[in-house]
């Protein structure tokens, strides 16, 4: 809804040319979530389905259903056909030091403190 306010578009209800406009953007350059980074095929199609669904709670056609729905299907393929080739990069190994941590953090009515309390 801020990405609708911070450009002048109503965010509810949301036309087809808004939202592919608003996925395009966040495949190309990402949100200030994402630090700058443009998102994966995967969050980009979760953001849709989001979308839909606070439609759809509200009681409105999402724009999905629209007339004009066609345009939102052909920048999605587009979106899914670019980022193909992206594969997710993979994360570090817990090492020593991140496993001792985690394992610090756990408190109250957690697994560890039940074996602590039966030793």
């Amino acid at each position: 809804m801020a990405w609708c306010a911070a450009r002048g578009y109503r965010p509810l209800s949301a036309t087809p040319e808004v939202t592919g406009a608003h996925l395009a953007e966040i495949a190309e350059i990402g949100t200030t979530f994402s630090a700058g980074r443009p998102l994966s095929k995967a969050s980009i199609e979760r953001r849709l389905a989001a979308i839909v669904f606070v439609h759809r709670a509200a009681g409105l056609e999402p724009p999905t259903t629209q007339t004009g729905a066609a345009t939102l299907t052909t920048m999605m393929r587009g979106i899914r056909n670019a980022k193909r080739a992206n594969k997710p990069g993979n994360k570090r190994r817990a090492d020593a030091d991140v496993l001792r941590d985690i394992i610090r953090g756990i408190t109250g009515d957690t697994m560890l403190s039940y074996a602590i309390a039966r030793c």
